[in-house]
């Protein structure tokens, strides 16, 4: 049985988080300020399917549109390899603006930064990952960031959000 940490979040067009997303966006705009440093958001899920397999899943770059549901596409510009830029469009609106710092076969991980988006974050540095888990693997995704415009703890909740419908929609793809 796949094991998933989940919240009660979805995206637009498939649950609750749309309404969560746009809140992000009344906060930003609002511009409030938050005393406060970075802080570390760092979500995982236990999947009952080799670390393989789900890395042939999620571990592209340019393919995060084939598995989480918030992104509707996915350019990519650059030469390749690490300073490569990934720009999602995402579903119901949005684009954020990312780039490769670190990608590893090997380690079944990449680390990237985001440049500019709609999120609550400011200095965002991610690293996602698959690693065994005795019959299955684990996805461990991280990220460090300054939240901009909301509480540490609202912005733990949406970028926490972001990546338990991601590992929610990876179970539901890697299902037999």
């Amino acid at each position: 049985m796949t094991k998933v940490a989940m919240s009660k979040l979805a995206f637009p067009g498939r649950g609750a988080l749309g309404p969560l997303l746009a809140a992000a966006l009344l906060a930003v705009s609002a511009a409030a300020s938050w005393a406060g440093g970075a802080i570390t958001v760092s979500r995982s899920a236990d999947i009952d399917k080799p670390a393989e397999e789900v890395w042939a899943l999620i571990g592209e770059f340019a393919k995060l549109d084939t598995w989480h549901p918030a992104v509707e596409s996915v350019t990519l510009s650059g030469d390749g390899g690490s300073g490569v830029h990934r720009l999602l469009k995402l579903n119901g609106g949005g684009e954020i603006d990312e780039t490769l710092l670190n990608y590893s076969l090997t380690d079944k991980s990449y680390s990237y930064v985001i440049n500019a988006s709609p999120l609550p974050v400011a200095n965002y540095n991610s690293t996602l990952s698959v690693t065994e888990n005795g019959n299955g693997s684990t996805i461990l995704w991280v990220s460090t960031f300054e939240p901009v415009g909301v509480p540490d703890a609202e912005a733990d909740k949406i970028i926490g959000g972001i990546y338990e419908a991601g590992f929610a929609s990876v179970a539901e793809k890697l299902k037999n």
